[in-house]
């Protein structure tokens, strides 16, 4: 609470300055330490006729809802969370259902416009990634920074990682022989040996917002390595293929985000819940054979939930190393050909 006590300090008389209706009401309701109310706050554009009265009244609402390191009486984050978790999942459901018809060309003519969009998304994909994921034996996995399914806590440095038992799916068992190649393979080896199968991820959640936690999945320590390694393929064929680094990508963001707040020349649109809503019939319809194969096989098919697996609708997991990559490349591929469809260029970048 000291962090929110000297964040009040600061924000209050910038409440106050703003001057606007709903900034003295947020200020009045922080005063009287009124703070679910002031997290619960809204604004909604349509009852303004002018961008600069909507743009500080949505400031207003929004100063405290990133401070996720309080608790307040009444809001149980984790629960929103897994709720919003839930949610994702009956959305995929519904999606794996309902794009079935076109994996299985039982499609009537009333669905032709849409399967020839899709077909134009596939080709888009495979000219920037190509046809097949890099050899096993030319892929090189890597360590991330944070837990697996084994390693918790404080233990998730490399060392911790090599010197426990590797977890891994029955789905990634190819990549076996490829891990027993690596200095942490033979390290293991030289050990005991032992590897531990797992069904797939660990569900938790990290603090997010003041009313909601961030759900995300810890892999399995095998197929995270790979899938690290296969995100660093796709990044490297779209930097050579489409001219697009998403290396460079966030700190370009960034500065266009920063000039088009004076210039409003652009505007970022935020997806809700973007990588937890791309299900597995999407990717096995625009990703090409072989590569839908390989993320599919290191993917984590279940999620350990309070002891409770369950099966998933999605793709892939916040917590999986290769998301970011594939969530990106399926959106961009998806701008691109619909904006060649209007007549634009579709360029990335």
């Amino acid at each position: 609470m000291d962090s929110l006590n000297t964040s009040l300090r600061v924000l209050l008389p910038l409440l106050e300055e703003l001057g606007s209706a709903r900034s003295l009401s947020v200020a009045i309701l922080l005063r009287h330490k009124e703070y679910a109310q002031v997290l619960t706050l809204s604004v909604d554009p349509r009852h303004y006729d002018d961008a600069e009265k909507y743009y500080v009244d949505c400031q207003a609402v929004a100063l405290l809802k990133k401070l996720g390191d309080f608790k307040v009486h009444g809001i149980d984050r984790k629960k929103a969370a897994f709720s919003k978790w839930l949610d994702g999942e009956r959305q995929c459901y519904l999606t794996n259902e309902r794009l079935s018809r076109f994996l299985y060309n039982s499609f009537g003519d009333e669905d032709m416009a849409v399967a020839q969009f899709f077909c134009a998304v596939e080709k888009k994909i495979a000219s920037w990634i190509g046809r097949s994921p890099p050899d096993l034996d030319k892929v090189r996995g890597r360590f991330g920074p944070g837990a697996t399914f084994s390693d918790r806590g404080l233990l998730t440095t490399v060392p911790d990682k090599m010197t426990s038992t590797p977890t891994l799916t029955h789905g990634a068992m190819w990549y076996i022989l490829p891990y027993l190649s690596t200095a942490w393979g033979r390290q293991d080896l030289r050990r005991r040996g032992d590897l531990s199968w797992v069904r797939g991820n660990r569900y938790l959640t990290v603090p997010k917002t003041g009313l909601i936690d961030r759900s995300i999945a810890v892999e399995p320590a095998i197929n995270v390595f790979y899938q690290l390694a296969l995100g660093t393929s796709i990044r490297q064929r779209l930097r050579n293929n489409a001219g697009w680094d998403l290396d460079r990508a966030q700190d370009i963001h960034r500065r266009k985000a920063k000039e088009s707040s004076v210039t409003r020349e652009f505007a970022t649109l935020d997806l809700s819940n973007a990588s937890d809503t791309v299900s597995r019939n999407l990717v096995k319809l625009l990703l090409p054979a072989k590569w839908f194969e390989e993320l599919d096989a290191l993917r984590s098919p279940a999620t350990l939930v309070d002891g409770h697996w369950h099966v998933l609708e999605k793709f892939s997991s916040m917590g999986n190393g290769y998301t970011f990559e594939l969530e990106t490349l399926i959106f961009a591929a998806l701008a691109s050909v619909l904006l060649e469809q209007m007549g634009q260029s579709g360029v990335l970048g």
